[in-house]
């Protein structure tokens, strides 16, 4: 029995921190949608969706590949008027708190892409790479998670989102 105990103790202690591991390390896809807000008043806010492909390292840290396009939306500005439509690739460093809610803040790099369409030749298409920074809070139910986050996609545009992420 003074055998078995110590025995028996450690392999639950064994068992249990595998399956922490399991748990916080590993790849994973999600989908999220929201809202693009552009802070100039010449421009409408629009409806964004976008896909996250991502992979924890640990329980603390990850990496992550986000797509994001936007719908369009109207411009007036001025003399001009038309639609625009955002899009962005980007890849981040993820920080993660341990636990089922949890707190994540991610930073990284971004390219956005604006398509400006005037209803004439005079199109335009910008783009830009930068950095980006986001926070999200979430729920981890096992192996699907929630978040909501706030990501700041350039000084004056911001994306705020719901997302379901499964992970593997």
């Amino acid at each position: 029995m003074k055998k078995t105990l110590p025995l028996l103790t450690s392999a639950i202690i064994g068992l249990a921190s595998t399956h922490c591991i399991a748990d916080s390390s590993g790849p994973y896809i999600g989908a999220k949608t929201g809202t693009m807000q552009v802070n100039l008043s010449a421009y409408d806010d629009v409806s964004a969706n976008g896909l996250a492909i991502g992979y924890n390292i640990n329980k603390w840290l990850g990496l992550e590949f986000e797509l994001v396009n936007s719908s369009s939306g109207d411009y007036d500005f001025y003399y001009s008027q038309g639609e625009y439509e955002i899009s962005t690739r980007a890849f981040y460093t993820t920080f993660r708190t341990p636990g089922a809610f949890y707190f994540k803040g991610k930073g990284g790099i971004i390219q956005e892409e604006l398509e400006i369409s005037r209803g004439y030749d005079d199109d335009d298409d910008n783009d830009e790479i930068g950095g980006s920074v986001a926070v999200a809070l979430g729920y981890n139910a096992g192996p699907v998670s929630f978040e909501v986050s706030y990501t700041l996609v350039e000084e004056d545009v911001t994306y705020t989102a719901a997302g379901l992420y499964v992970h593997f």
